[in-house]
């Protein structure tokens, strides 16, 4: 993941650990500690956020490979986590400049 600027812009998000519910999560991004808990609301850097929610873990199941055998087989994923958003992103707008006189 790239480096996030101390200036990255944040998001309101609540947190949701999918993989293990009602359990909290400790981690590190760029040298930034960060400790979320099940059903939390935080604000953090938008490149963590995509990095949570990009987080997935591999679903596995017996399949027929046709010959009456039986192979297992990843048949999807699960987000470990989620973060869903509770406010728009401020879009960056244009400075003006003071109109002189």
């Amino acid at each position: 993941m790239a480096k996030a600027p101390q200036f990255e812009q944040k998001v309101k998000i609540k947190f949701q650990h999918a993989e293990n519910p009602g359990k909290d999560v400790e981690f590190f991004v760029n040298g930034q500690y960060y400790h979320l808990m099940d059903g939390q609301e935080a604000r953090l850097p938008v490149s963590v956020v995509r990095h949570l929610n990009s987080l997935k873990y591999p679903i596995h199941d017996y399949v027929d490979d046709g010959s009456g055998r039986m192979h297992v087989k990843q048949v999807g994923e699960r987000n470990r986590f989620n973060c869903i958003q509770l406010e728009l992103l401020n879009e960056p707008q244009p400075v003006k400049e003071a109109a002189n006189g």
